[in-house]
């Protein structure tokens, strides 16, 4: 059995490095295709997410990213939304 004994210093290092490290890029569809899970309590089908199952929320998914080129225009369309409905609800 070969074992490395590692400083606190080293592990210090390692771990900052780590968290230095920036996240991938990845749309939300790649996230959660790669990290979301399925409970059995809430799915029929529990387990990981599977894009492909419903290719349909993948695009809206993907479409909600900040990095999504309509980004801007969801935030102008829900600012136009709250400021209409403010106006309309006004005694």
């Amino acid at each position: 059995m070969n074992s490395q004994t590692l400083t606190a210093e080293e592990i210090y290092a390692a771990a900052a490095a780590a968290g230095a490290r920036p996240d991938p890029l990845l749309t939300i569809s790649q996230w959660a295709d790669r990290f979301r899970m399925l409970s059995q309590r809430a799915s029929a089908e529990p387990g990981p997410w599977r894009t492909d199952r419903t290719p349909y929320l993948g695009e809206i998914m993907d479409c909600l990213a900040p990095m999504s080129p309509i980004w801007p225009i969801r935030c102008m369309a829900l600012s136009v939304a709250i400021a209409w409905f403010l106006i309309s609800t006004e005694p």
